[in-house]
């Protein structure tokens, strides 16, 4: 391969590796969200399990129904959270393969200057 070509090469593997660091970084920060959201709610029925106060809510059942409401919600955020999890993995073996071309290309690129 002449060295026009194979810098050429090397650019779209740099630009591979950086898309999929790009990728990564977004389910990261979905997950940070989530994870985030969760302990929202996990605090909030903590503090309510805490709270002694007979208020209106408790007084009509409102707030179980609420608490349920905060458990589905918790589990279905961790759902979401596993889907992530396996995703963010896949990225990774792409990540770590287009990190390797990008690493390989760029040290050809410096033996043919």
């Amino acid at each position: 391969m002449n060295r026009e070509g194979l810098e050429r090469l090397a650019r779209l593997a740099e630009m591979k590796r950086d898309l999929d660091l790009q990728e990564l970084s977004r389910i990261s920060a979905q997950m940070n969200a989530i994870q985030g959201d969760i302990d929202r709610l996990r605090h909030q029925l903590r503090r309510r399990g805490e709270s002694t106060d007979m208020d209106l809510a408790r007084r009509n059942g409102v707030d179980l129904a609420w608490q349920r409401w905060a458990e589905t919600r918790i589990a279905a955020y961790q759902q979401r959270m596993a889907e992530l999890a396996l995703a963010r993995e896949q990225f990774l073996d792409r990540a770590r393969l287009s990190f390797g071309r990008a690493g390989v290309l760029g040290k050809l690129e410096q033996r043919k200057k």
